[in-house]
C-alpha cells in the first residue's frame, strides 16, 4: 500500500462543492473524513475542474507535505501546479528543521486565464489587520469574503461564524461592496493527535503553522475566476522585525498563483499594529463617523476582556480617541474596569507574548502622545506600573496554595484512570 490522496469525485449539491476521495497509508491517519466540502452559496458548475481542485490541493498539501505522500488528482490548474514548488519551499524555509516532501499528480495540466484587473477580492475578518489592509487598498477592492471552516457537516450551525457574516455583510452593504461568506469542513478534516507528532518536530499546529492562510486563499481562487478577476488580498498579521512566524507569511502568500495572471497580495506587512491603528484613527476622523470593528475571535462582539480586545483598546488609547467610536464598550471607567479586571483574572491572561510583541510599540506611541491623552492618563500610568508578569505569578502560586489538594486528587484521579 501506497502513501496516497486520491480525489474520486467532485460533486455539486446547491451551492456546495463536494470532494470525494480516499486515502491510503500514514496520511489517511491524519484525514478524519473521506470528504471535503466548501459552500460557496452560489452555482460552481461552471469553473473548470483544473481550477476547482485548487482549493482541495492547497488543504491537502500540509498533510502531503509533513507525511511524504502523494495527492492525485484528475486535472490542476497549470500556473498553480507550478507555485506549489514555490509554496513548498516557502514553507520550508519558515520550518527548516523538518523537511516537507511529498508531490502532486494530475493526469492533466491545464493553461487557463484571467484578465489581471486592478479591482480585487480581500479575504475580510472584521478585525484590525483586515480593516486597515481595507481602508489602504479601498479603491482596489469589490468584493470582501469571509471564509468559516469550523462546520462539522452542512447542516451546522455556528454562532460566532453568523455573526461574523452578519457584521461584514453590513459594512460591505455600507462601502457599497458585495460579500461572499463561505463555509467548509475544512478545519474538521484533521485528526488533531495524530498531526501532534508532526506539530511537535515543525514547531507549530496545522492551524498556525500552515492551513488558515493556503486554505483562505485557495477556496478563494474559483470565486475570482469565476468572476474573471485578477487579484486576492490577504492582510498581515505580522510586522517587519517580528520574529514568528505562521501560516499567512508575505514569502508564502505571496508565491500563490494561478490561470496566468491571478496573483494574492499580502499587504501591511511593513506597519506596527500601532501603525495599522492610526491608519484606523485617522480615517475615523476623516469621515466623520463611528468605525466600529470586531477583533475577538470567539465572541459576537468585543468582550474587552481578552488579549487581543486588551491590545486594541491600548492602542487606542495611545491615540486618546473615543473606544465607543470603534466599537468596544465597557461599563465602568477604564481605570476601574481593567484593575478591577486583572485582580481577579491576571493568572489566566497570557502576558508573555503580549508584552514581547505588542506592548512595546503601543508604550512608545503612549510615551509619544502622552500630553494628548487627557482622561486616559491616569490609566496609561497605572498600565505602564502595572508589573503583569510579577502579578501572574503571585495569582499562580496564590491559586496552587489554595487549591493544592484538589489538584494532587485531580491528578492522582488521572494517573490511576
Amino acid at each position: 500500500m501506497g502513501n496516497n490522496i486520491i480525489l474520486r469525485k467532485v460533486e455539486f449539491s446547491n451551492g456546495i462543492v463536494h470532494f470525494k476521495f480516499d486515502k491510503e497509508g500514514p496520511v489517511s491517519n491524519l484525514l478524519v473524513s473521506n470528504e471535503l466540502w466548501i459552500d460557496y452559496g452560489r452555482n460552481m458548475e461552471s469553473v473548470p475542474e483544473s481550477i476547482l481542485v485548487i482549493p482541495f490541493v492547497s488543504i491537502m498539501l500540509p498533510f502531503v507535505w509533513v507525511s511524504n505522500a502523494t495527492i492525485w488528482v484528475k486535472e490542476i490548474d497549470h500556473t498553480f501546479y507550478d507555485a506549489t514548488f514555490r509554496l513548498r519551499r516557502a514553507y520550508s524555509d519558515l520550518y527548516p528543521n523538518y523537511p516537507l516532501k511529498g508531490k502532486i499528480v494530475p493526469s492533466y495540466i491545464v493553461d487557463n486565464f484571467v484578465d489581471n484587473k486592478s479591482d480585487g477580492f480581500m479575504l475580510f475578518s472584521g478585525g484590525l489587520d483586515a480593516h486597515a489592509s481595507f481602508i489602504r487598498n479601498v479603491n482596489d477592492i469589490k468584493t470582501l469574503i469571509n471564509i468559516q471552516g469550523w462546520y462539522n457537516n452542512t447542516k451546522d450551525r455556528d454562532n460566532v461564524a453568523i455573526a461574523d457574516f452578519k457584521d461584514i455583510a453590513a459594512f460591505s452593504k455600507i462601502q457599497d461592496l458585495d460579500f461572499i461568506g463561505i463555509r467548509s469542513n475544512f478545519a474538521k478534516l484533521v485528526s488533531l493527535s495524530h498531526y501532534q507528532y508532526y506539530a511537535k518536530r515543525i514547531g507549530d499546529s496545522l492551524w498556525h503553522g500552515f492551513q488558515h492562510s493556503m486554505a483562505f486563499i485557495s477556496i478563494t481562487i474559483p470565486l475570482v475566476y469565476l468572476n474573471n478577476g485578477g487579484k486576492i488580498l490577504i492582510a498581515s498579521s505580522f510586522t517587519v522585525g517580528d520574529e514568528r512566524v505562521c501560516a499567512s507569511y508575505p514569502t508564502t502568500d505571496n508565491e500563490f498563483a494561478f490561470a496566468s495572471n491571478g496573483h494574492v497580495v499580502h499587504d501591511g506587512f511593513e506597519l506596527s499594529r500601532q501603525d495599522k491603528i492610526r491608519v484606523l484613527v485617522e480615517h475615523q476622523r476623516l469621515i466623520g463617523k463611528d468605525y466600529p470593528i470586531r477583533v475577538c475571535s470567539f465572541n459576537d462582539k468585543n468582550c474587552c476582556k481578552c488579549e487581543k480586545c486588551f491590545r486594541t483598546i491600548l492602542g487606542l488609547v495611545a491615540e486618546g480617541v473615543d473606544l465607543e467610536k470603534f466599537g468596544f464598550y465597557l461599563d465602568k471607567p477604564i481605570l476601574e474596569f481593567y484593575t478591577e479586571f486583572f485582580k481577579a483574572n491576571i493568572a489566566l491572561f497570557g502576558v508573555k507574548n503580549e508584552a514581547i510583541t505588542h506592548w512595546p510599540h503601543i508604550k512608545k506611541r503612549m510615551s509619544e502622545n502622552y500630553d494628548n491623552l487627557g482622561d486616559y492618563k491616569n490609566f496609561v500610568d497605572w498600565f505602564n506600573s502595572y508589573d503583569f508578569s510579577k502579578e501572574k505569578r503571585k495569582a499562580i502560586w496564590k491559586y496552587y496554595r489554595k487549591n493544592f489538594f484538589q489538584i494532587l486528587k485531580r491528578k492522582l484521579n488521572l494517573s490511576n484512570g
